[in-house]
């Protein structure tokens, strides 16, 4: 008899890991940022691994949220790290390197300023005309903005092709 509670206790142990390992797989991405990726910083470093939420539905995604994007191309594979910064319907603008969006300036504390004299000079200049985000989609921008791997570059994102974000 204290066999068998042994086992059946082992048994319930099994299948309560089991159940947590894989709550923890279709609820979360692990991801590693590569080495030399700065669009993030200083959210994201490179060569860390962080913590995602797998994007389920995506009307889950706010402002401020921090997402993974994989492109499958058939030359490569790519990855990116973005913020997402406009909603489907958003009017979203750059001027004089700040975001305004629906008409009104957005405080963008995570931004770390240019270090230098004449990157802050450039980063004044940075200006974007006024852009609808269509429904369904996602305005991204880095955090580096110097670094122009975001909606600048390839538009408005299909939000289904947001693979995890996480809120900081």
């Amino acid at each position: 008899m204290l066999g068998f509670l042994k086992s059946f206790w082992f048994y319930i142990v099994g299948l309560i890991l089991l159940w947590v390992f894989v709550y923890i797989q279709r609820n979360y991405a692990f991801v590693r940022v590569p080495e030399g990726i700065i669009s993030m910083a200083p959210a994201l470093e490179s060569n860390k691994f962080y913590r995602f939420r797998q994007l389920k539905n995506p009307q889950e995604l706010m402002y401020g949220d921090i997402v993974f994007v994989r492109f499958n191309r058939p030359s490569k594979r790519e990855e990116y790290f973005s913020r997402v910064v406009g909603l489907e319907g958003d009017v979203v603008a750059i001027s004089e390197g700040a975001l305004i969006r629906n008409g009104l300036r957005v405080d963008e504390p995570y931004l770390s300023g240019p270090a230098s004299p004449s990157a802050q000079s450039e980063w004044k200049k940075v200006v974007m005309a006024p852009l609808i985000v269509p429904k369904g989609c996602v305005f991204l921008l880095n955090d580096e903005r110097s670094s122009w791997e975001d909606s600048r570059k390839f538009g408005s994102l299909d939000a289904r092709m947001v693979c995890a974000y996480m809120r900081k």
